[in-house]
């Protein structure tokens, strides 16, 4: 009989899906309940591999209250559960491989940070605090998809047989993962590429803030699941440091990150088909978990001191990434075999 595991974690998408290999082997161990927040929850629901899963609508407590409210929390969930191990994996990315601002390492000059936190990448940093060795093979996969979920999307690619399908995150949780040539980008992609289309992909909340064209659809009222089974199928995927780029170097599918707070060693050692781009400024990778412009070091400001964008996000270059997208729509897409090296 396997031991029981109290698994915690309060993560974004892309912080939940760097986990999966390390949960892959914790599940050869241990029979796991997940205590997650909303965004676990809309990726691990009715996955028949955990005991339990509970869902901590942190959001919802006061804010000068979270950190005792949630302590109780897991206290009543051990003394329910009885687990023979509890795991807490949060700050597995955020303060163990990028600063936060409440540390020290946040406050040093940047050089010194990438010093620090410049070897640190994200999957083994979570098999670190699991106690895991790192295997010789990761094992990137790790979501449960229903039958029907799958269906649904051999269904969409079908729609799209004969298309190169790019799949396009054109905004994140935080500044610095928007490229702000990304209209320009897509527009330019779909004029040199006849047979494109795109899907620009982003937060319910987002719909206004797309753009049109006759071979752009938009999935801000997709589930997050369905979009990353939509990374599965498409051509490519280009964007920021998202959770559906890292969706997308789960399944291998050819993608540009582009990378501004975080290093490409970081965030794609592991990936296949990656073809990332850092940006071309000094302070990138910065490893400071941008929350606010203060949190910045290369904040552009108009005027009237307003922040506008942080630098790093202009500095990536335009042509360059066209290159990859022509690369990748001439040897790699579906429908064309790579050529043999």
């Amino acid at each position: 009989m396997k031991q029981k595991l109290l698994l915690i974690g309060y993560r974004a998408y892309g912080d939940w899906i760097y986990t999966l290999p390390a949960i892959n082997e914790l599940l050869k161990v241990y029979d796991i309940h997940l205590e997650i927040n909303i965004k676990g929850h809309e990726l691990f629901h009715g996955d028949p591999r955990f005991t339990g899963i509970t869902v901590c609508e942190f959001e919802r407590y006061p804010e000068d209250q979270i950190e005792r409210l949630i302590k109780e929390r897991q206290e009543r969930l051990i003394a329910d559960l009885k687990p023979d191990r509890v795991l807490n994996i949060n700050g597995t990315l955020e303060v163990q491989c990028i600063a936060e601002r409440f540390q020290d390492e946040f406050h040093l000059p940047v050089i010194e940070r990438q010093r620090i936190f410049g070897g640190r990448n994200f999957y083994e940093a979570v098999f670190e605090r699991c106690g895991l060795p790192i295997p010789e093979t990761m094992e990137l996969e790790g979501l449960y998809f229903t039958p029907e979920q799958l269906e649904w999307a051999d269904r969409w690619r079908e729609r799209h047989k004969d298309q190169f399908v790019v799949i396009v995150p054109f905004a994140g949780s935080r500044c610095h993962k928007v490229y702000h040539e990304m209209p320009r980008l897509t527009r330019e992609i779909l004029e040199r590429h006849p047979d494109a289309f795109i899907y620009l992909a982003g937060d319910a909340g987002l719909t206004k803030a797309t753009w049109k064209h006759e071979r752009i659809r938009h999935t801000c009222n997709t589930p997050i699941k369905q979009v990353i089974l939509m990374t599965k199928q498409a051509d490519m995927v280009i964007g920021g440091e998202t959770g559906l780029m890292v969706a997308a170097g789960m399944w291998g599918t050819p993608k540009v990150m582009l990378c501004t707070a975080s290093s490409i060693f970081q965030t794609t050692k592991y990936h296949k088909n990656d073809f990332s781009m850092q940006a071309k400024i000094g302070c990138s990778p910065c490893h400071r978990a941008i929350h606010t412009a203060e949190d910045c070091e290369s904040m552009v400001y108009d005027d009237k001191g307003e922040a506008l964008y942080p630098a790093c996000v202009k500095r990536f270059d335009y042509d360059e990434i066209l290159q990859k997208v022509d690369h990748v729509h001439e040897y790699l897409r579906r429908r064309i075999p790579s050529p043999v090296c």
